[in-house]
């Protein structure tokens, strides 16, 4: 019993001298430009331009001011974006596009600046793809039941246009709240949907958002997006989604259409879009 006492105070001592700090010395890593933006038919274009934050940074990623961000329409230019004069990096300017036209921005970086200096970066061309019309609106009552919280259910009821080829996405608020998080990205194309009505007679009303409260206000935005855009967006899911098993993807950088002007082999991280816009706002009622 002697022996045993002596033993444990040893091993305390043994296991608190081994709680050493250990300093990892981490690379930046090469900056990237990120330039996100879109063109609808309903909105005002809006382009945010910025740098990727360095390795294990809690601070927000680094904003570009004082840009030339301009916008083409079939390659005529349609006009230039104003800096918003609260929130740096990010411009906005009164310009609306058609379904049907090419839509690509340039941005170029005055000398001087920080980041990408007197450097001019392009979006490829995005066409503005048509968007189904919203037929009707409802909301329902749900009782518990498996895979089903008891609560009131949004739905809207639409038919998706006939011919293949159709990508859109999806935005949802509720009560002026945006679902933001990676999980909420949805995008999907027509290619088992084709032509077909989600009217509760063809197909099932289509679900927005989950279960909610009575009184509450659910807003579903959906958007006409580009093949490349659609693949791009789903990148970015299967990228930020992962959970840490052995199926996940392994990481790789998320290029969207962005790259400099002068050498298309140097790619900027981002996208710009170009899509048409119908929304419906649903409240949540008997």
């Amino acid at each position: 019993m002697k022996k045993i006492y002596y033993i444990i105070p040893l091993m305390l001592v043994l296991f608190t001298n081994c709680q050493d700090v250990i300093d990892l010395n981490v690379a930046e890593g090469e900056k990237r430009i990120i330039i996100n933006g879109r063109i609808t038919d309903t909105l005002a274009a809006e382009v945010s331009i910025y740098v990727t934050a360095d390795y294990l940074s809690t601070s927000p990623n680094p904003r570009i001011s004082n840009a030339v961000v301009k916008v083409y329409e079939n390659n005529v230019l349609m006009g230039q974006l104003s800096e918003s004069g609260t929130e740096p990096g990010y411009y906005r300017g009164p310009y609306f596009g058609t379904e049907g036209n090419n839509y690509h921005i340039e941005v170029f970086i005055p000398e001087g600046s920080t980041y990408f200096s007197n450097t001019t970066w392009v979006s490829g061309a995005e066409t503005m793809n048509r968007i189904y019309p919203i037929d009707s609106t409802y909301s329902v009552f749900k009782p518990k039941a498996p895979f089903q919280d008891e609560g009131y259910y949004a739905y809207t009821m639409f038919t998706e246009p006939i011919g293949k080829g159709d990508n859109y996405r999806e935005r949802i608020w509720r009560d002026d709240s945006l679902y933001a998080t990676q999980y909420d990205l949805t995008v999907y194309d027509d290619e088992f949907i084709d032509g077909r009505s989600f009217n509760n007679k063809d197909l099932s009303a289509a679900q927005v958002g989950g279960e909610g409260e009575l009184g509450e206000v659910y807003k579903v935005e959906y958007s006409s997006i580009s093949y490349e855009g659609r693949k791009f967006l789903s990148l970015l899911i299967e990228q930020t989604t992962q959970v840490g098993s052995p199926f996940d993807p392994a990481p790789a950088p998320i290029y969207g259409n962005i790259s400099n002007a002068n050498d298309p082999n140097q790619l900027g991280l981002g996208y710009f879009f170009a899509s048409k816009l119908t929304y419906a706002t649903i409240e949540l009622k008997d």
